[in-house]
C-alpha cells in the first residue's frame, strides 16, 4: 500500500468521525431546544457603561503618558 493510499484511507476515516460527532452535536442541540434552552443573544453595553469604560481607559493612558514623561 502506498503512502498516498494510506493518507486517503485515513482521510475517509476522519471524515466519518467528523460526521459522527456532528450528528451527536446536532442531537444535543435538538435536545437542548426541546428542553427550552435558547442560545443567548449578544450582550449590549449601556451608554453609561461605555462612558465609564472610556473614562477608565483615558485614565490608564494618562498614567502611561505621565510615567513616560517622567522617565524620559
Amino acid at each position: 500500500m502506498t503512502l498516498l493510499a494510506q493518507i486517503i484511507r485515513e482521510e475517509r476515516r476522519l471524515e466519518k468521525k467528523v460526521l459522527e460527532f456532528q450528528k451527536q452535536l446536532d442531537a444535543a442541540r435538538k435536545a437542548a431546544r426541546a428542553l427550552g434552552h435558547k442560545r443567548k443573544g449578544r450582550k449590549r453595553m449601556s451608554a453609561a457603561g461605555r462612558k465609564a469604560v472610556a473614562k477608565a481607559q483615558r485614565r490608564r493612558w494618562a498614567a502611561v503618558r505621565k510615567s513616560k514623561k517622567a522617565a524620559g
